[in-house]
């Protein structure tokens, strides 16, 4: 009889770390169309607004002239602006990146105010501290240089 060794396990490491979104895949009219996430819910969240205006811009079709014009084109702007933001990207970020980017430029402040650091030191063995010593040497070096002595004279 043979002796047969028992069945080995084999272990298959799953990659946590892929910078690749989820996606999901719409059968679509005999087409398939595959989006990520973020993708769909900006879409979601679009043609749920461009509906909703659309229905709230049914007045506009009394207007003679452009009201017609305004009831399709406000909806259709919407749209492809929903389009736009699901699917721009510039520089491997999204529009909606960009965007916060250009409100954080635009909120901060122009000027900036340098200030000098104060160094810290630890105490010596005559109980001053290093932090007192460089200041001193600092304020006399300051104080004792041509461009003050020029200014003197």
């Amino acid at each position: 009889m043979a002796v047969s060794s028992p069945p080995q396990k084999q272990s298959y490491q799953i990659p946590t770390h892929l910078k690749i979104a989820d996606t999901f895949t719409l059968d679509l009219f005999g087409f398939s169309l595959t989006i990520t996430m973020r993708q769909g819910l900006i879409a979601l969240i679009g043609g749920s607004l461009v509906y909703s205006l659309w229905r709230h811009l049914f007045w506009l079709d009394q207007w003679a002239g452009g009201g017609p014009l305004l009831h399709y084109l406000l909806p259709g702007l919407l749209a492809f602006l929903t389009v736009l933001l699901a699917t721009f990207t510039f520089r491997e970020r999204h529009l909606e990146t960009w965007l916060m980017l250009l409100l954080r430029y635009l909120v901060r402040s122009r000027t900036i105010a340098w200030h000098a650091a104060t160094l810290v030191f630890a105490e010596d063995e005559q109980g001053a501290s290093r932090g007192q010593h460089a200041t001193h040497r600092l304020h006399q070096s300051i104080h004792h240089s041509p461009l003050v002595e020029e200014e003197e004279a």
